[in-house]
């Protein structure tokens, strides 16, 4: 077996594992929310409910889709071997463009769980901020950044045959792949006219300052409202003289929101592929 053979059924392993164990965690997790969890949750059990929904989900389309990301050049592409697939190519490119859309729908996710968890502590936030049926924009934001950047992808990253001369010989050299067996969304920021010169292309410059306003919204959130938390609790923390259970919900919440700050690096690499095929134009 040669080594390149070995170290793709390594990966799909280590992909179909990753899987398992996410959906039955996170399985595991919405028994106990709905079985276990105190009443006074209150939305925030439905919060947590919708997320662990969701990552079981993305998981499931993951091993689903199996997509590899490339770049080659100016040109950043997430696609799938379709060859011994059910779908056809069209079909394996909306498997990818919802995949992507997926990681849309991610980005919210980090932004509205951080809003919630302020707005939990600071009564003057929820009730301007999250009151009635505001809290339902709360759930509501992820299906539309998930929504958006798919319609993005489905409209701008669509393949055609000089995006399949221009992948060609990257593809097959890196994984021994024909073009025409693969389906894919392409980042091309200067694509190649009928002349054989190049042109910066307004859309897709468009669509991926989207895609930043999506990742900077996220982390602006995360850390805005994030350090906000950290400064209530540890101020509050520091007026309590003896530990009784408002301490320990409190030093939960501190501990919560310093892990989901280190969760975040998850949006780091997609920006920096990115930067680097645009770099090289």
């Amino acid at each position: 077996m040669q080594l390149s053979e070995f170290w793709n059924i390594f990966l799909k392993t280590v992909q179909y594992l990753s899987a398992f164990m996410s959906v039955s965690l996170n399985c595991v997790l919405i028994f106990l929310i709905l079985a276990h969890s105190p009443k006074k949750l209150g939305l925030y059990k439905y919060l947590m409910i919708y997320i662990s929904s969701f990552e079981a989900l993305y998981s499931i389309w993951d091993v689903t889709t199996e997509p590899m990301v490339h770049s080659y050049k100016a040109a950043f592409v997430v696609f799938r071997n379709f060859k011994h697939s059910d779908f056809d190519r069209e079909q394996s490119f909306i498997l990818i463009v919802i995949y992507c859309g997926c990681f849309g729908f991610s980005l919210a996710i980090f932004g509205v769980h951080f809003v919630y968890r302020y707005g939990a502590i600071v009564k003057e936030f929820r009730d301007k901020w999250l009151g009635g049926n505001k809290i339902y924009i709360l759930f509501f934001m992820p299906i539309f950044y998930g929504t958006w950047w798919s319609i993005l992808c489905y409209l701008y990253f669509h393949f055609d045959s000089s995006t399949d001369d221009y992948m060609r010989r990257t593809i097959f050299d890196g994984y021994d792949i024909a073009i025409e067996d693969t389906s894919y969304i392409i980042v091309l920021f200067h694509p190649i006219d009928k002349y054989g010169n190049t042109y910066p292309d307004i859309a897709v410059f468009a669509s991926i300052a989207c895609m930043w306003f999506m990742i900077l919204s996220s982390v602006f959130c995360v850390f805005f409202f994030g350090l906000k938390c950290y400064i209530r609790i540890s101020d509050a923390l520091s007026k309590t003289c003896n530990v009784s259970s408002v301490t320990k919900n409190l030093q939960q919440h501190l501990e919560d929101s310093k892990g989901d700050i280190c969760q975040l690096t998850i949006l780091f690499p997609s920006p920096e592929i990115l930067i680097s095929g645009y770099s090289v134009t």
